[in-house]
């Protein structure tokens, strides 16, 4: 990522996942006792649902923020591909995968 210093990023670029979700970092400005003041906030967007927004400390807390967002929503859609592919099996080959699953569970 592209920094001013060493220590902070210059851009925030939106994360898109499969046009679902789009994760940014934004700025308010408020006036705040005759001096503006900037409120941070971490951004979730998804088709079809309100904004998740995120009132953050600081920018680099909503950077941490967003990141975990992006993680998240990365982790959700991994499961929903695998809801889908197991949906799609017989009811012979869940008895085997889900036999499978529980010899992987005794091993632990």
């Amino acid at each position: 990522m592209w920094t001013d210093s060493a220590d902070e990023p210059a851009a925030v670029l939106p994360f898109a996942l499969k046009d679902r979700w789009i994760v940014t970092v934004e700025s308010e400005r408020h006036f705040v006792k005759v001096r503006h003041r900037t409120r941070w906030y971490a951004v979730a967007r998804r088709i079809g649902h309100e904004d998740r927004r995120h009132w953050c400390a600081s920018r680099a807390d909503a950077l941490v923020i967003a990141g975990w967002q992006r993680e998240a929503f990365e982790r959700m859609a991994e499961l929903e591909r695998f809801e889908a592919l197991y949906n799609r099996l017989t009811v012979t080959q869940r008895a085997r995968f889900d036999a499978y699953l529980e010899a992987l569970r005794g091993q632990e």
